[in-house]
């Protein structure tokens, strides 16, 4: 979305208390917490494996456009890498998440390990 419709923090609360927030990182200035990624395990056709949905991911808009919500998002892919997790997917702008690799697809998904 090109704005924030306010339910972010109700995600990441209702991820926490699934237990299925596997990464949550934070962005800080001068000490105040200024953007947040989550990633999640899920599911692809049905079955639980090693790959993981990339979001929420906010940055407070005063700060937005300054490069924090692309340093979350690399960096949290580089620790899912390390974890050797599979992969990651997320729904979202495919022009705007071009840029880490994500490509867009449509239509009925297929288990890219088949």
């Amino acid at each position: 979305m090109p704005f924030s419709d306010d339910t972010e923090a109700r995600v990441i609360d209702a991820l926490r208390v699934a237990g299925a927030l596997a990464r949550s990182l934070v962005a800080t200035q001068g000490g105040e917490v200024v953007g947040h990624v989550a990633f999640s395990p899920v599911t692809i056709n049905g079955e639980a494996g090693d790959w993981y949905g990339l979001g929420p991911v906010s940055v407070w808009p005063d700060r937005q456009r300054r490069g924090i919500g692309q340093a979350l998002i690399r960096e949290g892919r580089r620790r899912l890498q390390g974890m050797g997790a599979g992969g990651c997917v997320l729904l979202g702008d495919p022009a705007y998440h071009a840029r880490f690799g994500f490509e867009f697809h449509t239509g009925p998904w297929a288990d890219p390990r088949a």
